[in-house]
Parts: structure tokens; sequence; C-alpha cells
């Protein structure tokens, strides 16, 4: 059996569909366990978290968590809905199993796409099972958009440039780096690699305007030395000019994402594992196994860290049965309407899924807006008390959760459950947790202002006359107010201010006001 691709020089060549029978094979068992065991990994976690939100119509504002302090569009614009429609493990399924195939239409001419395609599909493995959703669907638009870009095709190649940034800016900073290598090192189709790397670096610098930076993400010096130790590795397989030019910038870079905080950081390393091996072993001049045999480091380097996420998925505390009996004694809690509760860090992130629904969160699980907003918790060996009191009173927390069978005891579990504060007073406990409860907790929203309801996706707020009401939410402005019901020609009677890092709303008159995400930013 064959099939058709068409080389970039117009020329049709003939691949035995065979060729792809073992990677795709591969790539379909792979697939097909993900979504039957559905590991809960972190990363997994916070795409089923993102696509709940969705599916409950948040806007461009989140109350779900972080005090509405995670920004919606920086994670991605199109997963969270397409997630919503196909459910986060079926849409990274989906986009891993087309990788193999897209690899192999985008390598067609190369000198060993056979061996190419296999490093993708098991690189691709490697991200589905660390249930790195957004990365996996923008990693498949973007080969997409490369082989479209060899035959030269420029539209296509920027509406697929542009979703694939929209998918993963993490992606599309892969695909900017790509199409500037290419737009370097090759004579043939450089108006379009411009045009595509332009089109996928606008629309990351667009997202970061629009919704915000989302705070640093760290990079480890320990890991970037194996990442900048693998670099001199490929070039030893001899691949191509524009690999070798992707290889300078990436050793360019390194040092830069590690020193100057960015919103980069370690997810650099998964340019390492996941798409340079596929450009090497496709274009090396060198042996057969010389070149193979140069990129399986990087393919180990990236499989250990599916390994190690796998191992904290498989901890008690990361099965979402685990939560049960949590969230039947939350519904038991008085006053959780007008607070928020903390699940204390313990190694994994399911709570920031599992107790969506059951009560608003003070955390969640996206590492730079938790560095960003609640660095205390994340930084040094000890939690200082009185700062962490202040941090719960900030963030309108009432009611502490921590588990008696933690992955990690972070800094703060330790000041939790071994060196309770004087203002935590446990009020319940069974075999898996313990919920204190907090002296004086703020409310969310203060006096004199009523909270009706807080969902994911709005607030509902009651005065009974003019008012100045604090609200316990991270001030955006995506976030917009109306009185309801709501009378599109009427002018709203109220006004939402920022007070520092939080929320103020001004209204005019006794009425129910509903505050929502927008994606349109106010003036």
């Amino acid at each position: 059996m064959t099939m058709v691709l068409r080389h970039s020089s117009g020329r049709v060549r003939w691949v035995r569909s065979t060729e792809l029978a073992g990677p795709l094979g591969f790539a379909l068992v792979s697939a097909i366990a993900f979504i039957v065991v559905r590991p809960p990994v972190g990363d997994l976690v916070a795409a089923l978290a993102r696509q709940s939100a969705a599916a409950a119509g948040v806007g461009g504002y989140w109350f779900g968590w972080y005090a509405g302090g995670a920004s919606t569009g920086s994670y991605s614009v199109i997963v969270p809905p397409l997630s919503a429609l196909m459910t986060a493990p079926v849409l990274a399924a989906v986009c891993a199993v087309a990788i193999t195939p897209l690899t192999r239409w985008l390598l067609v001419g190369s000198r060993r796409p056979n061996h190419a395609v296999w490093v993708a599909t098991v690189a691709a493995a490697g991200s589905l099972w660390s249930g790195r959703v957004p990365f996996i669907v923008g990693m498949a638009i973007g080969i997409a958009a490369l082989a479209v870009a060899r035959r030269n095709l420029r539209v296509l190649t920027v509406v697929l440039s542009v979703a694939m940034s929209l998918a993963s800016p993490v992606a599309g900073a892969f695909g900017l780096l790509a199409f500037a290598a290419g737009f370097i090192w090759t004579k043939s189709n450089r108006e379009t690699n411009a045009l595509g790397g332009l089109s996928a670096g606008l629309t990351i610098g667009v997202l970061a305007l629009w919704f915000g930076t989302p705070g640093a993400e760290g990079f480890d010096v320990g890991s970037a030395a194996i990442c900048m130790a693998l670099l001199p590795l490929m070039l030893l397989a001899h691949p191509t000019r524009p690999v070798k030019a992707a290889i300078a910038i990436a050793a360019i870079a390194l040092p830069v994402l590690v020193v100057v905080p960015n919103g980069m950081g370690s997810n650099f390393e998964r340019l390492f594992y996941a798409a340079l091996p596929v450009a090497v072993v496709a274009t090396g001049r060198a042996r057969r196994w010389v070149t193979v045999g140069t990129v399986v480091p990087a393919l180990a380097f990236g499989l250990f860290f599916t390994g190690a996420d796998l191992a904290v998925a498989s901890a008690p505390t990361a099965k979402p049965i685990y939560y049960s009996t949590l969230a039947a004694e939350m519904h038991r809690l008085p006053d959780l309407t007008n607070h928020r509760v903390e699940v204390v860090q313990d190694g994994t992130h399911t709570a920031a899924y599992a107790m969506l629904g059951v009560a608003t969160l003070a955390r969640g699980y996206e590492t730079q807006a938790d560095d960003q907003l609640d660095g205390l918790l994340n930084h040094g060996t000890a939690v200082d008390a009185p700062a962490y009191r202040q941090w719960l009173l900030d963030n309108a927390v009432a009611y502490v959760a921590a588990t008696k069978a933690p992955v990690q005891r972070t800094a703060e579990l330790r000041l939790v459950v071994d060196h309770t504060p004087s203002y935590l007073h446990r009020i319940w406990q069974n075999s898996r947790w313990t919920v204190y409860a907090v002296r004086g907790a703020t409310p969310v929203v203060a006096p004199p202002g009523h909270l009706v309801r807080m969902d994911q996706d709005e607030m509902v707020v009651r005065s009974d006359g003019p008012a100045v009401i604090e609200l316990r939410l991270h001030w955006s402005a995506l976030l917009a107010v109306q009185e309801l019901p709501a009378d599109p020609a009427a002018a709203t009677p109220a006004t939402l201010t920022r007070d520092g890092a939080w929320t103020t709303l001004t209204v005019d008159r006794a009425g129910t006001y509903q505050l929502a995400g927008r994606w349109l930013p106010s003036r």
C-alpha cells in the first residue's frame, strides 16, 4: 500500500504506508491507553480545570483560582473550549496521534524521515503522558504550519502560526525559532518563513499585552546545564545549516532564560527533547547509528520527567476520589460562600480540579501565577506564621485543609500541621484530612455588600443602598460589572476601581450586581 505526499519542490513522492505503520500503531496504542488510564498528572489536572472553566462559560476573568489572579489567555485561548467539546484527555490523545503523520508530511524529502518520525512519536507520547495538553495541541498545529510553509502556502502558514500560538505560547515560541532558523539559513521560501515567524511572535505579544503576563517561570541551573550539554551531542550528527542555526539560537537563549526572569523558564527544556531531536535525526548527515545516538540522551531526559510525573500521579492524594470525604465536609461548613479554601500543597495538584464546584480555591495549579501571587509559600525552607496569616486574610481564606498522606512535605504543610499557629483552629479530621478554621477570616465581599453567589464565571453581589464595597478579587481590566436584571440601554450605576492588587465596587443605588469577565479590556 502507498500514500501520496508532495515534496516542497512540487515533485510527487510515494511513501509506503507501511513506513508509518509502526510509529502510528505505537501512537494509537499510547493514546488509547492514556484515555483509558487518564493519569492524574499535574498538567492534565490543570487542563481539566481549564476545561471545567470553559464549560462554565468563563470569559476573560476566572473566579475559580487565585482570587481571580490566574489569566485565562496566557495559558491557552483555544484549548479550553476545545477541551470542553472533546475532553482534555481525548483532545491531547488525538493531537499526539496526529503528530506522527504530520511529521512525516513535514519531512518528505529529508535524509531520514522514518527515523525522525519515530523520534517525534516517542517524544509526543512522553508529552501526552505528562498531560501537556496545550503544548501537544500547539505542536501538532505548529508541525502543520511548518509543513505548509515548506510548500510556500503563505495564507495557511499565517493562519496555522497564529493558531499555534493561541493553542500554546510555548509551542508558538518554538515555532518562531524554527521559522527564524529557516529564514536565516535557507534561500527558498524566505518570505513565507518570515510571515510564519512574525505571525507566531506577534500573536504571543498580543496575548501578553491583552491578558497580562502570568509571572516568571523558574529555570533550574542544573536542568539548563543538561540542556546545554545536549547541544554539542546533537551537532555530532552533522545536521543541516537551518538546524545548526536553531541549535545556536537555543544555546544563546539558555543562559538568558536562566538569569533573566521570564514566562518561558523551564518550559524551554521541551525544545531539547520534543523538537530539536526530530530535526537533527531528519537532517543529520552522519552515519545512521551516530545520528540516532546523538538524540537518545535528549529523549531520555524528556522521558525522565514523564516518569517523575507518573510517579507522583500514582500517589493516593493524586486521585480525585481521595477528595470525596473532604468535599462532603466542605458542604457542611458555614460561611463557605463568602470565603475561600486553601488546600495545602503536598506535591500533587489534583485539588485544583477535584475541589472546583465544591469550594472557591485560594490557589490552583499555574506555576507562574503561584509564584507571582503566593511566592511566600513556595520559596525558602519555612513559611513565616505572621506572613501566612496575612496571606490568609488577604485571600479571604476561612478554612485550611491539609492531607495526612503528602507526597512532599512542603514548607506550608510543615507550618500548618507540625507547628500549627494559634490563629488556626482544628475543626474536623479523618484518616485522610485535617481541616482548620481561620480565626477572624476576611470575607470575599466585605460589608455593606452581600455575596449572593460566586461561580467560576461570575460573582453576584447585592447592596441595600449606595455603597463602596471591598472585594477580595485581583484587579483586571477584563472584569466588568452590570446591574441585574441587565438593561443594555441603561447606564450601569456601578463602577470597578483598582485598590492596590484588589478591586473595589462602588454602587450608586440599592440593587443586585453581576461581575463577570469580558474579552475586551475597559478603557
